[in-house]
């Protein structure tokens, strides 16, 4: 009898470092996601010419804005993007220029969160996105730099109304993104255990990952992550109700 071949299992954490925009489930009935994708293939298809200042996208919504983020770059063709929440990208007063500097070899950027910006991290960021340049004046030469910058740029932010209307004028694209419902919450659990290479063992481990996440899809997928953990020490490739309710019962 040949021995059948066992499927290797594929770390969670690679789905959004892998995962194409045209794999992705749809939020809501979809329009979001519907949008990207002709934004995507009117880059790739169209005429247009090359601006000077680089393209912008804004992403809104509640939940999966960096997974959606990173597919729409990737679909660009783009594999190196510089990624920064905005909390981190005001931790000091350089990081804004750092984040841009030609130095870090990045050929797109993300930032997440985008409307906690303070003003005086926004101004710069408002330079790029309108003019394609930001300035930057150096205290030792006593001149002012002007780094320019040519690489996309994707932002998140849970409301589009929490971005200045002056800002959102100087945008490229602005995207909204629906809720999910809680039955597309589950088949995005589907997908990530067929992504692993996993099995379950009835319908109602997905229910009740989704269930125990609050619906919320950063509870859920961390939920599924430790529930696997669980699973992988009983060396097992089948995800149970059991390995579920041991995760909850450590909480």
């Amino acid at each position: 009898m040949e021995k059948q071949e066992q499927k290797q299992i594929v770390g969670l954490d690679e789905f959004d470092t892998t995962v194409s925009l045209w794999q992705l489930l749809p939020a809501g009935a979809g329009r979001g996601l519907h949008r990207l994708k002709t934004i995507v293939n009117s880059i790739h298809n169209g005429q247009v010419k090359q601006s000077l200042k680089p393209l912008s996208l804004l992403i809104a919504g509640k939940q999966g804005l960096r997974t959606h983020a990173r597919c729409v770059l990737r679909a660009w063709g783009l594999e190196r993007p510089g990624e920064l929440p905005a909390h981190l990208l005001q931790s000091t007063a350089d990081e804004i220029f750092n984040f841009f500097s030609p130095s870090q070899m990045a050929d797109s950027h993300i930032i997440s969160s985008v409307s906690l910006l303070y003003p005086a991290i926004l101004k710069t960021l408002y330079e790029v996105v309108s003019t394609g340049e930001f300035s930057k004046y150096d205290n030792i030469r006593k001149t002012t730099e002007v780094v320019p910058v040519f690489s996309p740029i994707v932002m998140t932010t849970n409301a589009k109304d929490n971005v200045p209307t002056y800002f959102q004028q100087k945008i490229d694209h602005i995207v909204e993104l629906e809720d999910y419902s809680e039955q597309q919450l589950q088949l995005i659990v589907l997908q990530r255990l067929k992504y692993c290479n996993l099995d379950y063992e009835e319908e109602k481990v997905l229910q009740l990952i989704v269930e125990y996440g609050l619906e919320k899809l950063h509870n859920i997928i961390r939920l599924l992550k430790s529930s696997i953990t669980v699973m992988l020490a009983d060396s097992r490739t089948t995800l149970t109700v059991e390995d579920i309710k041991t995760v909850m019962a450590y909480s």
